[in-house]
């Protein structure tokens, strides 16, 4: 009985996301870059506010003796990802150049949204 409740609940999660969805975040990862994160100037790294970033991005953050340890998440899966999500879309009749201006305007517009 606990384990229909367990399915019920992942695939209502599922049915949360579309493909669009998930190719965008997939955008994000491939083009998110250590500089959104922390600043470099000479031998000093300053950490960025976390209340500007994206933590999708972001696969881990750990402290050393030796500082701040910061690892995005893998662009290479998110461009395989992406390659896949094209064909498939291109499969459909959108063009290449209308699914990367559309998915891009969809990141800016979440990258403006999360910016104080």
């Amino acid at each position: 009985m606990e384990s229909t409740n367990i399915h019920e609940l992942h695939a209502h999660a599922m049915s949360l996301f579309t493909l669009d969805d998930l190719a965008e975040l997939h955008l994000r990862i491939a083009f998110a870059d250590i500089t959104d994160y922390v600043s470099f100037k000479g031998n000093t790294v300053t950490l960025k506010d976390s209340a500007t970033l994206d933590p999708q991005l972001v696969q881990e953050v750990s402290a050393g003796p030796n500082g701040v340890h910061i690892k995005l998440a893998d662009r290479h899966k998110s461009l395989e990802f992406l390659e896949w999500y094209l064909i498939l879309r291109e499969a459909d009749g959108e063009t290449r150049k209308e699914l990367i201006q559309r998915l891009w305007d969809t990141r800016n517009a979440v990258s403006t949204a999360t910016q104080p």
